[in-house]
Parts: structure tokens; C-alpha cells; sequence
């Protein structure tokens, strides 16, 4: 199968980031209509953040043969619930924050949906497909750089409002997995300018 034009490959990653993109859409309305709803109907909600913490050692696991020795299950991370009241306040920080989220995710799949609609129409180099690739390189960066922002806050919250007995302390983790493709795609993005340079050189020369 050929990678560029019509029937190719790219035609198909486009339509799958099409379809994506409405359900980005669809998945962000139905959460934000939710937490309305639940404003309404709701005392409190129930609500579930990811912590990182220092290893704590859950349970103690033990051997069934001799040669081996038991061993300790050791917790540094998971899911933390705790049920907040339903307030004007505290809704609109929820809808702010789900809003934020899926402006960057929306953002990001945007810009993938206008690069694969030009590699469709075999046009890889368009001098546009340049500030697309890159700003997908600096949206990744940036969702690295809001989660860790986002892990102070929670963990800024959590510290102030509940108790954390043994020994566990909160960790302000920060996740390289966005930022390292994020650099790689504005690498790529570079390569995409030299390239269009370069089929622009050779249009002149004929």
C-alpha cells in the first residue's frame, strides 16, 4: 500500500483522526454535561485523582516453598477517591479543568487532522503541514508540563485536607512520556522545512 495520496495509508490514519476528533468532541460534552447534571441532583460527587507517593509496603506476601522467601507488596502510586460537595465553586473548577484537558487534546488532533488531509492530497511538504508539525511538538511538551503542574496542585490540595499516616509522603512526579516524542516531532518538523526548501529549489531550477 502506497504511504501518500488517494487509497494510501495516510488516507486512512486521516479517517481514523477524523473520527477520533468527533469522539473527543462527543466524549468532552457528555463528561461536562455529567457534571452539570450531577450539580443539580447531586450533594457531593465522588472524585477519583492519580497520586504518586513514597513506597509503602501493603501486605506481606508469603513463600509456599522454602527455597524462596516471602516477600513484601510495595504500593508508589494509584488512584485516590474522596467524595467533594457539590457547590457553584467547586463545579466550575471541575468544568474548568475538564475544558482544559480537552482543548489540549482537541488541539493536538486538530492540527493531525489538517497534516493528514494534505498528505492525502500528496502534498507531505506543504509549507503549512511546518507550524502543524511543530505546534504538535509543543502541545505534547505542554501536556507534560500541565500534568506536573496539575500533580503539585492536587498533591497541594490533598496535604491540606486529609490526614496521610503511615509513612506515606506525596511525590511530585513528572512524566517525560510527552516530552520526549514532543521533541522528536519538532525534530521531524524541522526535516518537513528543509524538505519544502528543497522541493522549492528544485521547482525554480526547472
Amino acid at each position: 500500500m502506497k504511504a501518500l495520496g488517494k487509497r494510501s495509508l495516510s488516507t486512512i490514519l486521516a479517517i481514523v483522526i477524523n473520527i477520533t476528533w468527533w469522539l473527543e468532541w462527543i466524549a468532552g460534552t457528555v463528561l461536562i454535561v455529567s457534571v452539570i447534571i450531577a450539580a443539580f441532583y447531586k450533594k457531593d460527587v465522588r472524585l477519583t485523582v492519580p497520586v504518586s507517593f513514597s513506597g509503602v509496603n501493603f501486605k506481606t506476601v508469603g513463600s509456599v516453598t522454602q527455597a524462596v522467601p516471602g516477600g513484601q507488596l510495595q504500593v508508589m502510586n494509584g488512584n485516590f477517591a474522596f467524595p467533594i460537595d457539590v457547590t457553584l465553586q467547586n463545579t466550575l473548577l471541575i468544568i474548568a479543568g475538564v475544558v482544559m484537558a480537552f482543548s489540549v487534546v482537541l488541539l493536538t488532533t486538530y492540527q493531525l487532522k489538517i497534516i493528514f488531509r494534505n498528505f492525502r492530497t500528496n502534498q507531505p511538504f506543504n509549507k503549512l503541514n511546518i507550524p502543524r508539525i511543530r505546534n504538535v511538538g509543543i502541545l505534547l511538551i505542554g501536556i507534560s508540563i500541565l500534568q506536573w503542574v496539575f500533580n503539585i496542585a492536587i498533591n497541594l490540595f490533598l496535604i491540606a485536607h486529609f490526614k496521610w499516616d503511615q509513612g506515606v509522603k506525596l511525590t511530585y512526579h513528572f512524566d517525560v512520556s510527552c516530552i520526549i516524542p514532543g521533541i522528536i516531532i519538532i525534530i521531524i518538523a524541522e526535516i518537513f522545512r528543509r524538505g519544502f526548501v528543497m522541493e522549492e529549489d528544485n521547482t525554480l531550477t526547472i
